[in-house]
């Protein structure tokens, strides 16, 4: 079986070659005769064009593309492997101290707007459970030298002492220095105290922040309705005065986009902030029916603006000015990780994480989940806790879900750059994320094309 994808720029056509993850450049003859090789399940090429013909056969021989591949989907681990990968791989717990939270935002998972969403409640996480949920990462984790433990909510920061309680128990029984915390909080609570505290220990904070002030209070909105604008950025600003090098090295940012268009205001913003940025999208399911949000990532590419993205951070990185709101935004597309050749033609299908390993999300009553974005409190996500450790029997069965579409996955051009979470995987979701996968090839082949320098500065 053959896989690729061609696409085209307004400067350029392209082909995408999965077997070997490269790109490859073609003018517009190659580019309509390679879209007219593959009937079906079939490719061939014909000598209807000597031409063109000649150009790929020539192509095939120097890069090794469109050649026959065949991709065998397959549960990657026996038992046996699978045990031993999870008793000592764990790297990251999140500790869900609280759902409780002193904001309102309009698009959170526990404001009841998504399909089988959480709610607020009171519960949090006790001293007990905290204690259990470090000896659970250290127990665990003998092949990963840094260790993280990170606060979550809700809003953590209701349960600060907790988090001081949970750092002391580190530094007392477990006397260990290469360990890294991080706290996502919409800062509205941080007091001198506490900053003071977070500096000391070197905690990495990651604030929620839209943008500017009409932006950011769009959506994040404190109980009485109010915007948290002016708070969270006042709050940003004394961390900058007192702590100037904590930071512009411990401080990031948490970006919601109410929509794509919004960019071009938000760029700016954050490019004055100094501060490095994680954009998300408005989350899909419920909010939007799925013919509407595949029209929405169809038309995101112009509505995102690309072009305000070159001339704001690309122009100033060919000219030595690195822009560090920006850096994620491109270092962790996948879209640039090309010419990277797949060698194991067994397929984890969607290229996830194994649930539960990288991030580690425990319950403030100690269930186990996958991660932070897949906890939402119901029972058959659950994978474990920490007590009895893993449940491998849920971990299978839950892994075993691809299963569902797995040969469609393997027969798939998008197999190697599809990221699509195990929990959601649907045939209608596969267009989505095809679409998606296009549009990242498209953008980050027109910043080649435009600055092919300041890509190696990433």
């Amino acid at each position: 079986m053959v896989l690729y994808k061609t696409f085209r720029t307004a400067k350029n056509y392209y082909l995408y070659d999965t077997s070997t993850n490269k790109v490859v450049n073609l003018y517009k003859k190659a580019y309509n005769y390679i879209n007219n090789a593959k009937k079906g399940n079939e490719f061939k090429l014909e000598e209807k064009s000597i031409k063109e013909y000649d150009f790929f056969k020539s192509l095939m021989e120097r890069e090794g593309i469109l050649s026959n591949v065949e991709y065998k989907y397959r549960f990657p681990y026996d038992k046996e492997e699978l045990v031993y990968i999870y008793k000592n791989n764990v790297q990251n717990i999140i500790l869900e101290l609280t759902n409780s939270c002193n904001m309102r935002c309009k698009y959170c998972t526990f404001n009841n707007c998504y399909q089988d969403s959480p709610s607020y409640s009171s519960d949090r996480m006790s001293l007990d459970n905290v204690k259990k949920s470090i000896d659970f990462l250290f127990n665990n984790s003998s092949n990963n030298n840094l260790k993280v433990v990170s606060f979550f909510g809700g809003e953590p920061l209701l349960c600060y002492n907790m988090i001081c309680s949970a750092i002391k128990y580190v530094k007392e029984k477990y006397k260990y220095n290469n360990i890294k915390y991080n706290i996502t909080s919409n800062l509205t609570l941080l007091d001198d105290e506490m900053l003071e505290m977070f500096v000391k220990n070197k905690v990495y904070i990651t604030a929620s922040l839209d943008g500017p002030k009409d932006i950011n209070d769009y959506n994040r909105v404190l109980l009485n309705g109010e915007g948290s604008f002016d708070i969270v950025f006042e709050k940003l600003m004394r961390i900058k005065k007192d702590y100037p090098d904590y930071y512009l090295t411990h401080i990031n940012v948490s970006a919601v986009l109410p929509s794509m268009k919004a960019f071009e205001r938000v760029a700016p913003f954050f490019e004055e902030l100094g501060l490095e940025v994680f954009f998300s999208d408005m989350v899909h399911g419920s909010t939007y029916p799925i013919d509407e949000y595949i029209n929405f990532i169809d038309k995101k590419r112009t509505d995102y603006s690309f072009d305000e993205i070159k001339s704001i951070y690309f122009e100033n990185l060919s000219n030595n000015v690195k822009i560090k709101a920006f850096s994620s935004f491109f270092r962790y597309n996948e879209a640039f990780k090309l010419n990277h050749q797949n060698n194991d033609k067994y397929c984890f299908p969607s290229g996830p994480c194994l649930p539960g390993l990288t991030r580690t999300f425990i319950q403030s009553d100690g269930t186990i989940y996958p991660c932070e974005k897949v906890n939402n409190g119901k029972s058959y996500y659950s994978i474990g806790d920490i007590v009895n450790g893993f449940d491998y029997t849920k971990l299978t069965k839950l892994i075993n879900m691809y299963r569902r579409i797995g040969n469609r996955c393997a027969s798939c051009w998008a197999i190697n750059k599809c990221k699509k979470c195990w929990t959601t995987i649907t045939e209608d979701d596969c267009e989505v994320q095809k679409r998606k996968v296009i549009n990242n090839l498209v953008s980050s082949m027109e910043i080649y094309e435009n600055f092919p320098l300041a890509i190696e500065n990433l």
